[in-house]
């Protein structure tokens, strides 16, 4: 899930052709510069360090400040950067929904998370991903409390860095040639991974999220999604004319597997 939190603090980024990957796991940070290169992405500088101070209980100057040390010690001064927020910050539900009108849907969704979450709406930045299981219609329920994000946003401006987007679990970036580019590269872990769709060519992601449609069915049941709006549609083999797409990616554990 892609969250765009620029509506909390606006900022205006400036054009430039380097951005920085953040990834928090507990204790573990990940950073990751890449840098736009003659239309291909080149990963400038990579690391990992292990922080001793703890992003929502300590002081935000002096988390801040042991993360710029790190950025120091590795040479890195880039500011822009994209930032992976810890998986267990994320709040999540999934209800059925009865049979009702469209426009009552998000009223009873928006009960559904007073109920399920121990944070009002008003304290948590959600979303909601809808699907089917079978004739049944479901919707995941997904918040991150505010006060977690404003905190990071405290610790981010201590290290002397401007965050441009937050993501849960995976930072995505399109290749740097765009429009004729055929897949995204994915921040996973400690490595980037390609994830290539081979028809319609001129593949431009507007979006990349992951879902779980059914806990139960192992990678089965999990996806990643990514999607090109209307604006981005004379990227497409075909031109104006193509519709747009979700695009689902499923990540198996081998080649084989059924």
């Amino acid at each position: 899930m892609n969250i765009n939190l620029q509506f909390l603090n606006p900022r205006n980024r400036q054009p430039g052709t380097a951005r920085l990957g953040l990834a928090f796991d507990g204790s573990r940070l990940e950073v990751v510069e890449v840098r736009r290169t003659n239309g291909s992405v080149e990963i400038v500088k990579s690391f990992t360090t292990t922080l001793s101070l703890d992003l929502l209980t300590n002081a935000p100057e002096l988390v801040g400040r042991e993360i710029r040390k790190a950025l120091d010690e590795h040479g890195i001064r880039e500011r822009w950067c994209t930032v992976c927020l810890p998986l267990n910050w994320t709040l999540m539900l999934s209800t059925q929904l009865p049979e009702l009108a469209e426009e009552d849907v998000a009223s009873f969704l928006q009960l559904e998370a007073e109920r399920g979450f121990p944070y009002g709406p008003d304290a948590l930045i959600s979303r909601t991903s809808r699907f089917h299981v079978g004739k049944a219609s479901w919707a995941s329920l997904i918040g991150i409390p505010l006060s977690h994000i404003t905190r990071l946003e405290e610790v981010l401006t201590a290290a002397q860095l401007r965050p441009a987007t937050f993501s849960i679990g995976m930072a995505a970036l399109q290749p740097a040639n765009g429009p004729e580019s055929d897949g995204v590269l994915a921040l996973v872990k400690d490595e980037f991974v390609t994830l290539r769709l081979p028809y319609p060519l001129g593949f431009y992601a507007k979006g990349f999220d992951g879902r779980i449609d059914d806990p139960n069915a192992g990678w089965k049941g999990r996806g990643i999604y990514a999607t090109y709006g209307a604006d981005a549609m004379w990227h497409i083999e075909g031109g104006p004319k193509e519709k747009n797409s979700l695009i689902k990616f499923q990540m198996r554990p081998d080649p084989l597997a059924k």
